[in-house]
């Protein structure tokens, strides 16, 4: 029997360039989206991927990284959530804007 004491879920924020933008050990959805926001404030032309990763022993299992969401700003450059249906884009604000 493994002993997975040492696996650690990391969610990661990267560019549509691949580079990550920033990183969190703990999960906390609303420093990641104060985060993302702040990100789409700054690069307004990019997409923000955030996946999560599990380091550790459980590694192994797993290969690359769970993508769970894509953000990017609208054409209002208000920051919004990237809602795919079929093969259709929809785009959901997010914060208090």
């Amino acid at each position: 029997m493994r002993d997975n004491t040492s696996d650690v879920i990391t969610h990661f924020l990267i560019d549509d360039f691949g580079n990550i933008l920033d990183s969190f050990i703990i999960f906390d959805r609303s420093i990641i989206l104060e985060r993302i926001i702040s990100l789409l404030s700054i690069h307004k032309d990019i997409e923000i991927s955030h996946e999560k990763s599990l380091i550790g022993l459980s590694k192994k299992k797993y290969v690359g990284n769970d993508i769970l969401n894509f953000y990017k700003n609208n054409s209002a450059g208000l920051p919004c959530l990237i809602v795919t249906k079929g093969s259709r884009e929809y785009l959901k604000v997010i914060g208090n804007n």
